[in-house]
């Protein structure tokens, strides 16, 4: 009888180091992931990584389909996909290691920008006419500053580089009393805007200042009767100042309305310079 009772105390316990061991060895114990460290990402179909359905309900209450399991990425290196042109930055992507067909993509750098050489109108890097004619002048930093201009059908696109220097001002009445000029684009780069540059473009409707333009002279816009539109893409620290008053304080001006700013420059603060300080 004793024989007996240490036979079944020893299977027994035998029995309950089985179960420890076989709960020991399983390998989602903890939610064990060799690669909870790397970068997380949204699933292509929609779900996020938890894997949890994206309409409310419980698992189980919409037949016997599974939530995915979680998956987190092991990402590649960020490849170059579509280059950047004269007005659109490039795309890079990159692809995960463990499932090829979750991918990553972002933009790339900024657009080249217009170029111009010699006496040619169309862009060295895609072909396209900024305008009918342009004239550029060296300055005193072997930079250009452009002169003057005649739209092409209505619009001229100010070019970032000229024989491959940049430039940097749009000189003083380069456009000025040019009635058939619609539309202007300014490049990024471009750093000023000169006295009267724009004076009595009547038909000019709209115009936008790039975040690199941190000066713009007395009566650039004056009697610019159609400009309903201005539009600065950095809004930040610009102040105007009475040149013909050296004495006067400069004070701040608020640029985030458009409307407004249109106003201004072609009438109330028209005779002001406006510098930004930041």
């Amino acid at each position: 009888m004793k024989r007996k009772l240490l036979l079944a105390l020893i299977a027994l316990t035998c029995a309950v180091c089985l179960v420890f061991v076989i709960a020991g060895c399983n390998p989602h114990k903890n939610g064990g992931n060799e690669n909870s460290g790397n970068t997380q990402h949204e699933h292509p179909d929609g779900q996020g990584e938890q894997g949890g359905k994206q309409d409310g309900k419980p698992d189980g209450q919409d037949g016997n389909e599974e939530s995915p399991a979680e998956h987190l990425h092991d990402w590649g290196e960020w490849q170059l996909t579509t280059p950047a042109t004269c007005t659109e930055q490039g795309e890079e992507t990159r692809v995960c290691k463990t499932n090829n067909s979750h991918k990553e993509t972002r933009k790339s750098g900024a657009a080249l920008g217009h170029g111009l050489e010699g006496n040619k109108l169309e862009c060295s890097f895609c072909g396209k006419k900024l305008a009918e004619s342009l004239k550029f002048e060296l300055d005193n930093e072997n930079l250009y500053s452009l002169t003057e201009g005649t739209p092409f059908n209505g619009k001229i696109i100010v070019p970032k580089l000229y024989n491959g220097k940049q430039v940097v001002s749009v000189g003083d009445s380069a456009f000025s009393v040019c009635e058939s000029l619609e539309e202007i684009s300014l490049p990024e780069g471009l750093a000023s805007i000169g006295q009267s540059a724009f004076y009595y473009c009547s038909n000019l409707s709209c115009i936008t200042i790039p975040k690199s333009v941190d000066y713009i002279n007395t009566t650039a816009f004056y009697k610019c009767t159609n400009l309903k539109s201005i539009i600065f893409e950095n809004l930040t620290g610009w102040e105007i100042f009475n040149p013909l008053n050296p004495f006067a304080q400069s004070k701040s001006v608020d640029v985030e309305n458009i409307a407004e700013n249109a106003e201004n420059l072609t009438d109330k603060f028209s005779g002001y310079c406006w510098i930004r300080s930041e």
